[in-house]
């Protein structure tokens, strides 16, 4: 479990308060805080209003504090800021998820008597997380409340703290600002993909992957001429063929992908490349580049199959890029499947085209790669190469800082 230290700057916590602490963090458990050396200030359950002991010297059961400082804890081993304006009660049971709590309208009306003096200063939305058990009457104090809270309900009957804590963890975490340091941006992205993915989505396209395409062309160095058309396999990674298309500013994009009836080992495991096909057309006309899709088929079982694959795809790609210089040509060397580096390096490409592969961490949790760790590495096709895995490869390393 991670290392917490629980302080509190005015007076000792109360063993109630230590004994809270401990039971969350078991709850959580090892899988869901990842951070080994976590150190966690605890003092207002997420909320910069009345803390945990007013709360316990004025309410009936501690225990509902359980869900505030679950957002809090997790929210601080991954340094994200919380709103205060976002309030939770709910009690933790290992055999029914969040469950309802007493001493509801105390509880409310102290939030409430918050939000109201929060509000003087500014103007904002104000959330109170219950137990689903608790809604109706939460609902009904909403109404009846001066700051116009809105109630909000836990999932009811789930067993899984990552899940019953998302929407309240959701409302609870606070966007960086824009200016903000990228690490606090890329902590928020990944805080929010355990619990929305849709929503880390639209935020890593929004404010990350600008930043991403920036920081590729930096540290990939001086290249010239940069290269114009693009020749890559598509695979579920598709979102790497528009990051390469942005970074280069290709114009023209061959997108191959084999069809269904074909016997290769790579079709059998994904067997709607057509659909994969269509979302790479895409991004590659987001970006203002002309895609080119071109199915085609091979079978892997044939002893001549790799001449063969190779005829074709040379085939496929002469048709697009006559009369084009090599250096303005470049090949996606990032394919998982060995076979098409092999045909790029061997058989289709002409001394002085661009070859690339993309180097970046992984979240292997929520498999996709990890912002801002990505990283172009270049070389010219026929340029010694000392030899770093590519097949056959021989190249010149050109990666920058």
């Amino acid at each position: 479990m991670s290392i917490v230290r629980w302080e509190d700057f005015q007076q000792p916590l109360s063993e109630d308060s230590v004994r809270l602490a401990t039971t969350t963090l078991g709850e959580l458990g090892r899988w869901w805080l990842q951070e080994s050396d976590a150190r966690v200030t605890a003092d207002s359950g997420g909320h910069d209003g009345p803390d945990f002991r007013d709360l316990q010297e004025s309410l009936f059961d501690f225990r509902s504090g359980w869900v505030a400082l679950a957002g809090t804890v997790l929210s601080a081993c991954r340094d994200i800021a919380t709103n205060p304006a976002v309030w939770a009660t709910g009690c933790w049971d290992s055999e029914a998820g969040v469950v309802e709590v007493g001493g509801l309208h105390q509880k409310l009306q102290l939030a409430d008597e918050y939000f109201q003096a929060a509000q003087k200063a500014q103007r904002h939305d104000n959330f109170v997380v219950v137990p689903s058990a608790n809604l109706i009457e939460a609902n009904r104090l909403a109404a009846q409340s001066k700051s116009r809270f809105t109630a909000v309900a836990f999932p009811a009957a789930q067993l899984v703290p990552q899940i019953a804590l998302s929407s309240y963890l959701a409302l609870l975490r606070v966007q960086p600002p824009d200016d903000a340091p990228v690490e606090s941006h890329v902590a928020y992205y990944k805080s929010i993909l355990a619990d929305d993915r849709e929503r880390a989505e639209a935020y890593y396209q929004a404010v990350l992957y600008p930043q991403v395409v920036q920081q590729c062309r930096e540290r990939m160095g001086f290249v010239d001429p940069m290269p114009t058309h693009l020749v890559t396999v598509v695979s579920p990674n598709n979102e790497l063929v528009r990051l390469a298309v942005e970074v280069f500013g290709i114009k023209e994009c061959i997108l191959l992908y084999t069809v269904p009836g074909d016997q290769s080992a790579y079709t059998r495991q994904i067997t709607d490349m057509s659909t994969l096909a269509k979302q790479a057309a895409e991004y590659c006309e987001q970006a203002g580049c002309t895609p080119h899709p071109k199915p085609f088929t091979y079978d892997a079982s044939r002893p001549s199959f790799r001449q063969e694959l190779s005829e074709t795809i040379r085939s496929l790609v002469q048709e697009h890029i006559v009369g084009v210089a090599p250096e303005e040509v470049a090949f996606d060397m990032h394919s998982a499947h060995k076979i098409f580096n092999y045909v790029f390096d061997h058989a289709v490409s002409e001394p002085g085209n661009l070859m690339y592969w993309i180097d970046h961490l992984w979240f292997p949790a929520f498999r996709t790669q990890h912002p801002l760790t990505e990283r172009f590495v270049v070389w010219r096709a026929g340029d010694d190469w000392s030899g770093h895995g590519l097949a056959g490869g021989q190249a010149q390393w050109q990666t920058g800082s």
